[in-house]
């Protein structure tokens, strides 16, 4: 069933109970993919249903629109690209895989024609996230986002009803071991955002040497969650510990990327 009061709905104007009806999941799709034309931009739109009850259900279906310029739909094989991440916000749990199940292709070639000239193309799509990452099939409120190509979907954020999740040990303070993230400062650190979000500096280019480092910087500013907290009087790097914030960090290669091992 779809709505028109998207207050109530995301993208698609589905209700959640329409995200398990094909019919209904097709029309959504429709809908995103000609709003997507119509705003004649590059993007990545994404919807899904804001609740899902584990015990009634076994799937999490995410239905997403690639909007992308003819240059870039001559250029890019999208199916090879696309990348679903998920993070559960209670604890910080984070999964990840391929929207596209992976197959191997026997023509990597793309087609070399003129100039497309101006325009955009679009192609929906629709995953199930249980079945593309591992994703504990337990409650939550998780936040997903597609990767593609370069570009982020906004993210939309799922309520899985259902057993609780397993509480996560307690963090342990920050370390000096080079294995691990340092929470000091430095000089490339990029400012902490004025508000909640992540600001990021990678090394733009790195030399394969024997004893080579990619060093990612960053900062953020995130909400004071409880259950991230540290052992009353923690002490790291000189200075009280209140929250040690887990951070995944999530990347994708500019060529086609098959499972890893």
């Amino acid at each position: 069933m779809m709505s028109g009061d998207t207050s109530l709905t995301g993208p698609s104007t589905l209700h959640d109970e329409a995200f398990f009806d094909l019919e209904s999941l097709e029309l959504g799709l429709d809908f995103m993919v000609r709003r997507c034309l119509a705003e004649n931009r590059a993007q990545v739109l994404l919807d899904a249903p804001r609740a899902v009850d584990a015990r009634a259900r076994g799937t999490l279906p995410v239905a997403g629109v690639w909007c992308r310029s003819l240059r870039e739909d001559l250029s890019i094989r999208w199916t090879d690209r696309a990348a679903v991440v998920a993070v559960r916000l209670d604890d910080g749990a984070a999964v990840a895989g391929r929207v596209i199940p992976w197959k191997q292709s026997t023509d990597e070639s793309l087609p070399d024609d003129e100039d497309p000239g101006e325009g955009h193309a679009a192609d929906g799509f629709v995953c199930d996230l249980r079945a593309r990452t591992a994703m504990p099939w337990d409650g939550g409120t998780w936040a997903i986002t597609v990767l593609l190509a370069g570009y982020a979907s906004q993210t939309v954020f799922t309520r899985v009803s259902g057993d609780p999740p397993r509480p996560l040990p307690t963090p342990s303070p920050p370390t000096t071991d080079a294995r691990f993230p340092s929470y000091r400062p430095s000089p490339a650190t990029p400012a902490v955002p004025r508000a909640h979000g992540v600001a990021l500096d990678p090394a733009r280019v790195v030399v394969l040497t024997p004893d080579v480092r990619c060093v990612l910087t960053g900062s953020f500013r995130l909400p004071a969650s409880l259950h991230l907290a540290t052992p009353e009087g923690t002490i790291a790097h000189g200075a009280p510990c209140a929250r040690v914030v887990p951070l995944t960090v999530v990347s994708t290669p500019t060529t086609p990327w098959s499972p890893t091992p």
